[in-house]
């Protein structure tokens, strides 16, 4: 109950979708109070807000759910990307348990790599158009089979990056989708940010994994837990000894 009354207030206080919670200046206080500045920014904020509706993103419930994952474990996985195919925003906040992560000397996730498994349909759809499929897989989504097949997402620093270059070699970050069945690469994808996040609560000075507010309390949690357990234990007895008196009294 408390972390989900910490991960609302945190939602509430911060992307709430009924308060403006950005606006989007320039560094210039003068120049933002330019009236055409002023409008051009007001719009520039509308729009943004926009692209995080529900129709056009899943910011706001990937959002919260990143929130919990804060409170109860220190740490949160997310991973965003536009969906050329849908056009739409993809938002996600991925399990703790899929994913690993690195980060460089000022904190900044640089390498990611995600575990997951996908049915044989599911996997079809998913990269429909964009990337090839193994032969044995491509059979078992005809046949309907609900086996789960293992995919990796590794996203990683493009060493052979230069500025100004066209292609894969344009980009300062590499994404490569393989599948476990036959070793298969799916695809290799460049992008110019890093498309995964790990917003992190408590970070101690060399560490890649954070401590939350969940980790702290559970010392405290488990002395509830062991009064609790003994709060029972006596009620449990106390009643035993109540049918023994009862029943001897008749």
């Amino acid at each position: 109950m408390a972390a989900s009354s910490f991960a609302s207030g945190i939602y509430a206080n911060l992307t709430n979708p009924a308060s403006r919670w950005f606006s989007l200046e320039t560094p210039d206080a003068d120049f933002n109070a330019w009236k055409p500045m002023a409008e051009w920014n007001d719009i520039a904020t509308a729009r943004v807000f926009n692209s995080f509706r529900p129709e056009l993103s899943s910011f706001y419930p990937a959002t919260f759910q990143a929130y919990s994952d804060i409170a109860a474990f220190g740490n949160a996985a997310g991973y965003d990307e536009f969906d050329d195919r849908e056009r739409k925003f993809r938002d996600l906040t991925i399990s703790l348990a899929e994913c690993v992560w690195d980060i460089d000397a000022w904190g900044k996730v640089t390498e990611w790599v995600r575990k997951f498994p996908l049915k044989p349909r599911a996997a079809v759809q998913f990269f429909h158009g964009s990337g090839s499929l193994p032969a044995k897989l491509m059979e078992l989504a005809e046949k309907g089979d609900t086996t789960n097949v293992t995919f990796y997402q590794h996203i990683k620093p493009n060493w052979d990056w230069r500025p100004g270059r066209i292609g894969l070699k344009g980009k300062p970050f590499i994404s490569v989708y393989v599948c476990e069945m036959e070793q298969w690469l799916i695809r290799t994808k460049g992008y110019h940010e890093m498309p995964a996040y790990v917003p992190r609560w408590d970070v101690d000075s060399g560490h890649t994994v954070g401590t939350g507010p969940g980790f702290i309390a559970l010392a405290s949690a488990r002395a509830v837990h062991l009064m609790e357990q003994a709060t029972l234990r006596g009620a449990h007895a106390a009643a035993d000894v109540e049918e023994l008196e009862l029943r001897a009294g008749k």
